[in-house]
């Protein structure tokens, strides 16, 4: 993207590159993730066929990486929410997003763009429900990013395939809405967007997709 459209003054959006994995379980890796997906935006087009727009017009800013907090995930969520803050609140305001990186950087995101915007509601695209209290020693990781979350604002799964009783039971005492796949028993996708606010904060864990076209991730 040229300078003029991808310069902090001019630009209308801004990723923040997480590079963490210290809360993954089962493979490391995705810490290597954001200057992945950065490399590879390269050879993508701009023009999106189903919006019919260049998204380049609107100007994206890639902030320089986040430095990890290796071993104190409360303390990492925090630097995350600290530099979208930053970002958000630039200017007249700029559409401020992360790449992480494992799910647990999404927890200061949204929780920061909450304090901007208390209607604020979270669609969270996971194959796992992340309700855990608590998991792996840790009430701050990828598996509890929606259970963090859902303490503060409304919050809509989708894609959930795999999870445990105690997020299961959770759902249900919370009356979470939650779209399993594969499909059975799930609440409808006209339920989930009736579970939604007018502002929306949008999480994607790429093992949402296809374990076939998407291998080599981990749990996070």
């Amino acid at each position: 993207m040229p300078p003029q459209q991808s310069s902090l003054d001019t630009a209308a959006a801004v990723l923040i590159p997480v590079p963490i994995d210290s809360t993954a379980s089962f493979r490391t890796g995705a810490r290597h993730g954001p200057a992945a997906i950065i490399a590879a935006s390269a050879a993508l087009e701009d023009y999106d066929i189903e919006l019919g727009v260049d998204v380049a017009d609107f100007g994206i800013y890639t902030a320089p990486p986040l430095e990890p907090h290796v071993g104190d995930p409360h303390q990492m969520m925090e630097r995350v929410r600290a530099a979208v803050s930053h970002y958000a609140s630039q200017g007249s305001g700029k559409l401020t997003g992360v790449i992480g990186g494992d799910h647990s950087a999404t927890i200061g995101s949204a929780l920061a763009h909450l304090e901007r915007h208390p209607d604020l509601s979270v669609l969270y695209i996971d194959a796992h429900a992340d309700l855990r209290d608590e998991y792996q020693g840790t009430a701050w990781g990828h598996g509890s990013g929606a259970r963090r979350i859902a303490e503060h604002c409304p919050i809509s799964l989708i894609g959930v395939r795999a999870l445990a009783l105690e997020e299961r039971e959770f759902i249900e005492a919370s009356g979470i809405p939650a779209c399993y796949w594969p499909p059975a028993n799930q609440t409808d996708i006209p339920d989930i967007i009736a579970g939604l606010g007018p502002l929306v904060y949008v999480s994607v864990d790429l093992d949402v997709l296809d374990p076939l076209r998407n291998a080599r991730r981990g749990h996070t």
